[in-house]
């Protein structure tokens, strides 16, 4: 339960996960004139000899983290629209509510039928997220009901 109430907070922090993204791909953008370029003396154990910094590699590492970045950064900003989509088709009741608990935790508990309905709606983000980038998908939320029975035949398929 503790797990599912982070990966929610998540949810309501992508934007600060989209900021710090941006910042990183500035410093990388920069990271190429930050640093020095000129040579300096190496002692390898044998001899002393002068070295440089191979640029083409610099610049392909450089590239590499940038594009990993904006695959990230497309993936968060998916996430971030299709979760703002569903807190504006909920009621201005219940999106105060998750507000409260989720984000500035000043409530201390809300019915557990909202967080299934938060917890279902991320499911189906995430298996969204999984299609459209080719990702893993996610591994469905287990349901558990006031009957014994039910959850332990939900528990038996489950288990196959």
């Amino acid at each position: 339960m503790e797990d599912n109430h982070f990966k929610i907070q998540k949810y309501f922090r992508l934007k600060n996960k989209i900021k710090r993204l941006n910042d990183l791909m500035s410093d990388l953008e920069n990271s190429l004139y930050d640093r020095t370029l000129a040579t300096h003396v190496v002692y390898n154990g044998y001899d002393i000899h002068v070295e440089s910094v191979k640029l083409d590699t610099l610049i392909a590492d450089i590239e590499s983290s940038k594009e990993y970045i904006k695959k990230e950064l497309e993936i968060t900003t998916f996430k971030q629209r299709a979760f703002r989509e569903y807190l504006q088709s909920i009621t201005e009741a219940e999106y105060s509510i998750l507000v409260k608990y989720f984000e500035r935790e000043s409530i201390s508990h809300i019915l557990d039928s909202t967080i299934d309905d938060l917890q279902e709606e991320i499911y189906e983000i995430e298996t969204a997220v999984a299609f459209k980038y080719g990702l893993e998908l996610p591994k469905e939320p287990i349901k558990l009901t006031g009957s014994i029975d039910d959850n332990l035949e939900r528990l038996v398929a489950l288990l196959g």
